[in-house]
């Protein structure tokens, strides 16, 4: 979720990236995604590759993010954006600099893409079903505020979850000569396709279950309890304060100790200890950003010029063993 709250989601629920902590809730989105039209697998043409299933949004996905927002009470309504020439454009760099593992993954998880704005967010993640069984996803992006390059982009979501203060916050994913407003949404694009794979392959409970059991799958059940309780707040108590791109925001004289708490847990970003759903989106676009673009991945924390904390991706470190394992077993199906 990027920018508004996006968290992305159905953040919770089915990915729209926004913020939202009821512990231990039912879905609030299941009815709406078990019966909205937008889940149809006729609805969608899949004769062509990824990079060409890209259009302003229709009235079906404009009706989907509606209600969306009326459950969340948000106000606004998506509109179609006069920047989609542009969007389009920069889809077609990132297909034409894309390694052929990842237009494999693409071509088969993603049944379109939709452009707007005004959505109250940045990106929205819908899953596509057939025989009642989750095959594919659609993604709903914001272009309105997709102005950032991506080393800027990141830094501005992530210091969403603190209060303005002497120290600065940086994380750097791309090296300069790559630092564009381009790699910045396949960045995005990236973490809405890991909300995607997770339902696919049944590593997270399906979205139309209004009383999901986290900790019968296979990816959840080490770590979650509920959609934002796990067992790992003993070893990171301030985990369940953390918020984004919201009101609730914390100190960031205490962002050292925070990350050094998150380094105890197998959470491999901080927005990846919000929730179960994220958990996966995280450990999917961290694993294709480290080891299929081979990019960096640098955190750091700096007060008056001087260096205070340093952090990898978790992905890169023994603690996040098992989301490296299990994302890896998924990609490599496609080589």
């Amino acid at each position: 979720y990027i920018s508004g709250i996006i968290f992305i989601l159905l953040l919770s629920f089915f990915v729209y990236c926004k913020d939202s902590k009821n512990a231990k809730s039912k879905n609030p989105y299941a009815e709406l995604i078990s019966t909205h039209p937008a889940k149809d697998k006729n609805l969608y043409s899949i004769d062509n590759s990824w990079n060409e299933r890209v259009q302003n949004i229709d009235e079906t996905h404009k009706d989907y993010v509606k209600k969306l927002n009326e459950i969340d009470d948000f106000k606004e309504i998506p509109k179609p954006t006069d920047k989609i020439d542009l969007m389009k454009q920069r889809i077609k760099e990132i297909s034409d600099n894309e390694p052929e593992i990842l237009k494999k993954i693409k071509n088969k998880y993603i049944y379109g893409i939709y452009f707007c704005e005004e959505m109250g967010g940045t990106g929205i993640t819908g899953i596509v079903y057939e025989n009642n069984k989750p095959i594919a996803g659609y993604i709903i992006l914001d272009a309105g505020v997709l102005s950032r390059k991506a080393n800027e982009w990141i830094s501005y979501k992530e210091n969403s979850a603190f209060e303005n203060g002497s120290f600065q916050l940086q994380i750097k994913i791309e090296e300069d000569e790559n630092d564009t407003e381009t790699n910045a949404m396949e960045y995005i694009i990236l973490h809405e396709l890991g909300h995607i794979v997770s339902f696919v392959e049944g590593e997270v409970p399906d979205p139309r279950l209004e009383d999901r059991d986290f900790e019968n799958y296979k990816f959840t059940k080490y770590d979650w309890v509920g959609e934002f309780e796990t067992n790992k707040d003993n070893l990171f108590p301030e985990r369940k304060d953390i918020h984004f791109y919201s009101d609730k925001k914390t100190p960031i004289a205490s962002a050292p100790g925070i990350y050094k708490n998150l380094k105890k847990t197998p959470f491999p970003t901080l927005y990846s200890a919000l929730n179960a759903n994220d958990h996966f989106a995280e450990s999917f676009v961290s694993y294709i950003h480290l080891y299929i673009y081979n990019k960096p991945w640098e955190l750091t924390i700096t007060k008056e010029n001087k260096n205070i904390f340093n952090m990898k991706n978790g992905l890169e470190e023994e603690r996040c063993k098992k989301e490296k394992k299990e994302i890896g077993e998924i990609v490599n199906n496609f080589k």
